[in-house]
């Protein structure tokens, strides 16, 4: 969430348009695809399980946010929402006030049939599956005329993305295995390496492409051909997949002390509430977008990455302290066990 924080504050903060270096498209690239992150600890973690009342849980918590934020905003500016979109406040999948939620409640639903697919097959037989959906899906698409549209997943800003993403963690999390040693060693250089590498990549392919221009017939085809596939903003594309994977591999051999541990047990249920609050179209509108005007425009590359984080820094406190009184709300009103009740009430009627 930190990370991604920081691809809103170059994307929607204004400071990729107003400075102009190259590095800070490496600087994104080693944050964005934490985007595909959070549906593939989705898998790990949760592929054995599956309860409708954490989905009426989370959308009461972006509903919390949505009126709680426009409720602030009215009293001090005295802006009110017109009668006839008053609704987006209570029905943001509906209407898609946040795409991302809106993605992963749609792909929630699917996890009945997900879960019991990925506990069923076997482990050669889930791999297989994967391997031929991330073709199909990622790798295939990029070949075929602009026209072709049959497995469209919108660069990754879609359903069926999602679900790839979750079987593939499905995957991760039936088949981890810990090493020690060395064994340990090398399977986590490797996993930085393939990290590394094709965030790079990125880098090289925003340089002036003048050094392919001498390149001629046939060999010139496969570059642009390579260069397709594998440099593409995309969050469906082959190097964020190996940016997601091999970080996911990587983490699950580190050992946590006890302090680390509770970091991140502490700010890791509140991670959805800060996206919800720092993403809410009113506080993008009027402060996020505005943060390029409080930077100087002569500063180095060096001064600018140190601010960037400072702001994603300050960003992710403040919201965190937010959800975190949220959370002491939601506990004192229950509300995780009245959607359990009401999960539970829901399926003795439908029988």
């Amino acid at each position: 969430m930190f990370a991604i924080i920081i691809v809103h504050i170059l994307g929607h903060g204004g400071i990729l348009n107003k400075f102009r270096y190259d590095k800070l498209y490496l600087f994104q690239h080693f944050c964005n695809w934490n985007v595909n992150g959070f549906c593939l600890i989705s898998g790990i973690i949760g592929y054995k399980t599956h309860k409708y009342s954490n989905l009426l849980y989370l959308w009461l918590w972006v509903v919390f946010y949505k009126v709680s934020i426009h409720l602030y905003y009215q009293k001090y500016t005295g802006y009110t929402i017109p009668k006839n979109k008053l609704i987006h406040e209570y029905l943001p999948v509906i209407f898609c006030q946040y795409w991302y939620f809106t993605k992963y409640f749609g792909m929630y639903l699917f996890l009945p049939v997900i879960n019991k697919g990925i506990d069923y097959l076997a482990l050669s037989e889930l791999k297989i599956a994967v391997i031929s959906l991330h073709c199909i899906l990622v790798i295939w698409p990029e070949y075929m005329d602009n026209s072709f549209n049959g497995f469209n997943i919108d660069r990754g800003y879609s359903i069926v993305w999602f679900i790839l993403l979750y079987i593939t963690g499905g995957y991760i999390g039936k088949n981890i295995v810990i090493y020690h040693g060395i064994k340990k060693f090398i399977y986590c250089l490797i996993c930085l390496t393939t990290f590394v590498s094709t965030s790079l990549a990125y880098y090289y392919y925003y340089l002036p492409k003048s050094i392919f221009y001498n390149i001629k017939g046939y060999y010139l085809k496969k570059i642009i051909f390579f260069m397709k596939i594998f440099f593409t903003e995309k969050l469906a594309s082959v190097p964020k997949v190996f940016q997601t994977i091999s970080m996911a591999l990587f983490t699950i051999q580190l050992n946590y002390n006890k302090y680390i541990a509770k970091i991140i047990t502490f700010f890791g249920p509140l991670t959805f509430g800060i996206y919800l609050i720092h993403e809410n179209n009113i506080i993008r509108l009027k402060i996020i977008r505005n943060l390029y005007k409080y930077i100087p425009k002569d500063l180095t590359l060096n001064e600018l990455a140190k601010i960037i984080i400072m702001y994603a820094f300050i960003i992710f406190l403040i919201c965190s302290i937010i959800d975190y009184t949220r959370h002491i709300i939601f506990t004192i009103f229950r509300v995780r066990k009245i959607c359990i009740l009401l999960e539970k009430i829901a399926i003795k009627i439908l029988g």
